[in-house]
């Protein structure tokens, strides 16, 4: 009975989800950086967490999920992917992300980093052919690698039924960011599918974004929506590692506040 009281108190706390989510994805996390091309290249970049607004929440974390063999089964090549992700995080009383809340400024917004590197051939840099010239379509495919197989199918949306279209609006070479020259830039519209899904059976995302919350009523569980995209990307010709900085937000507005708060902080190796 006392184990019975006990649990019950912990799962009806106002912080339950928030605390599941850091307990489960914390380790999973480290566990996942050990193996990442951040750990294997010694490349420590550093995107810091620290909330300045209680009411503007992220996740507490930026989480590592480090993809081996999945994405270049998918590109047919054997490319290693790492990707860093921090999203919307949890208020009190609240049994899920502000990510599912269509009406927070969260809502299925991400940021963080790619690190793309060839397995076979280090020296190859994705995204960039041989001449160093940009190519869209390569880094396209990551965002939509990321969508498609990994965030969407964690909610119970089948990869074959997820939307990922791009209409590009911007591209600027030669761009200086987080104090250093030669990124590219893309600004972009995506049409990709909502969050917001009516709950049937467990699934294994919402051990890190929590219950998901349903659409409002007229709308269709995981309907396409309109977000707004920002993507900076470099060559570390020094480490053989593509570097692709990602942003995701649901109106321009916050896109650049996301890139001006959160972004642009970012910590990246001396040269």
């Amino acid at each position: 009975m006392i184990w019975l009281l006990i649990f019950l108190m912990a799962t009806t706390a106002p912080w339950y989800y928030l605390l599941r989510s850091v307990l489960v994805m914390w380790p999973y996390s480290l566990h996942h950086q050990k193996m990442s091309l951040i750990n294997k290249n010694e490349y420590y970049l550093d995107i810091p967490t620290n909330q300045s607004q209680k009411d503007d929440q992220w996740h507490p974390l930026m989480l590592v999920y480090h993809d081996e063999t999945g994405f270049d089964r998918w590109k047919g090549e054997p490319w290693a992917l790492t990707v860093l992700y921090r999203f919307g995080g949890f208020s009190p009383w609240q049994r899920n992300a502000s990510y599912f809340d269509h009406t927070s400024p969260r809502f299925s917004s991400f940021y963080g980093a790619y690190l793309v590197q060839h397995k076979q051939t280090p020296e190859l840099g994705f995204g960039f052919d041989k001449d160093g010239n940009f190519d869209p379509d390569q880094w396209i495919s990551v965002t939509e690698y990321d969508q498609r197989f990994l965030v969407m199918p964690s909610m119970g949306l089948n990869p074959e039924n997820v939307t990922f279209d791009i209409e590009i609006e911007k591209i600027e070479s030669d761009v200086t960011y987080v104090g250093r020259k030669g990124w590219t830039q893309i600004d972009a519209s995506i049409f990709t599918n909502s969050p917001q899904h009516v709950y049937q059976k467990h699934q294994r995302g919402y051990l890190q974004y929590g219950n998901p919350l349903p659409p409002q009523e007229g709308h269709a569980d995981f309907e396409i929506i309109k977000l707004y995209g920002r993507f900076y990307a470099i060559f570390e010709k020094e480490y053989e590692l593509s570097l692709g900085l990602y942003l995701l937000a649901p109106d321009r507005e916050i896109l650049e506040q996301i890139d001006r708060e959160e972004l642009s902080r970012m910590i990246l190796p001396e040269w």
